[in-house]
């Protein structure tokens, strides 16, 4: 299934990047000539976005798309909460309908090495299942951060619960999490990212899923981005006759408080 949407700014699918590298690292002494640190990071951010897109005539099409991110820093902790719900009808007849939720909390560990805990939940009757609880833990590695390159990569393992649609049976298995983030930065708050997630199902090996967002954002002001991004949900296995991609191409405003 393939869904365009004018306005979207955190698709619900991929994961988000965390913000863990941005928390204040203890360091050595500078000299006096040294420049002066980068100011720290928000402690509160918020992010939302809200989109209504409706066309009559030869064409009949109503797609409805809304989120949030909120993240909270407090020393070493760093806890992201993000929203996202994707509706679409063609001619009268549903043709998307896609809910995410998640919880996701980051603790520095070191300076370039951090504990996470994600807990998402996904609904996609359309793509076979009915409510679909992802688990993981682990640990997440800042391998490079050298500007204008970033690097985080990082690995782990939980469970996953979901209910399938139809006659396809439940499933309850243990699952590993591999990750990647790589961000190219242009310029301040202008850059280009991939975002890669792969996870095995550690019961059943060919009932693996990987998850991929492209992003490029641009700011238009301090509060207001331009964002457009493509993401691929891949399920090796899905439940039925189902297919085994989703793929959502999203563009539009970003706001960010």
């Amino acid at each position: 299934m393939a869904c365009a949407v004018l306005g979207a700014a955190a698709p619900a699918g991929a994961q988000e990047a965390p913000a863990w590298r941005n928390v204040e690292m203890p360091r050595a002494a500078l000299p006096v000539a040294a420049p002066a640190p980068e100011p720290p990071a928000k402690r509160e951010e918020f992010t939302g976005d809200l989109s209504f897109v409706n066309t009559a005539g030869n064409t009949q099409i109503t797609t409805l798309s809304l989120g949030n991110r909120l993240r909270l820093r407090r020393g070493a902790w760093t806890l992201n909460q993000s929203f996202g719900f994707i509706y679409g009808e063609d001619r009268g007849q549903r043709n998307t309908e896609i809910w995410r939720a998640g919880v996701r909390a980051d603790r520095l560990l070191r300076p370039h090495l951090a504990g996470y805990a994600i807990s998402t939940f996904d609904r996609n009757t359309l793509g076979g299942f009915s409510s679909r609880v992802t688990v993981t833990a682990g640990l997440g590695w800042q391998a490079l951060r050298t500007a204008p390159h970033a690097l985080l990569l990082e690995a782990g393992g939980g469970h996953l619960w979901q209910q399938n649609v139809g006659a396809a049976a439940d499933e309850r298995s243990p699952i590993a999490r591999v990750a990647g983030t790589y961000r190219y930065t242009f310029r301040k708050d202008t850059y280009a990212q991939q975002v890669v997630e792969f996870l095995p199902n550690l019961r059943t090996a060919a009932a693996w899923r990987l998850n991929s967002e492209s992003a490029l954002v641009a700011p238009l002001s301090r509060a207001l981005a331009l964002k457009a991004s493509y993401v691929i949900r891949y399920d090796n296995r899905p439940p039925g006759t189902f297919q085994r991609s989703d793929r959502l191409l999203t563009t539009g405003i970003q706001l960010t408080l």
